[in-house]
């Protein structure tokens, strides 16, 4: 009885309406605003934890690519862009 008592204003909010930044999820429930997010993030499987470590090199390298294609379009060499590609393969820490 104790835990209705502790969640029956949080469902009242679903009934009339007014959860702006809730939803129910798996049985709890859970923000849907900025930090809500950034909390679900805390929360990741060990699963999605590998494809966001091994998506961010990736997308480091596709942007040093980019760089350095638009530097090569437009004549000129990016000074930065020597440093970024040795942090994205990993060979120097940053």
């Amino acid at each position: 009885r104790q835990l209705i008592d502790t969640v029956a204003p949080i469902y009242r909010q679903f009934l009339e309406g007014k959860a702006k930044n809730l939803k129910i999820e798996n049985g709890s429930v859970v923000r849907t605003d900025f930090m809500g997010r950034v909390a679900s993030l805390f929360q990741m499987t060990f699963g999605k934890r590998i494809a966001l470590y091994l998506s961010m090199p990736t997308l480091l390298l596709s942007g040093a690519a980019g760089a350095s294609w638009l530097a090569l379009k437009q004549g000129e060499v990016a000074s930065w862009l020597g440093s970024i590609i040795p942090v994205a393969i990993g060979v120097v820490p940053f």
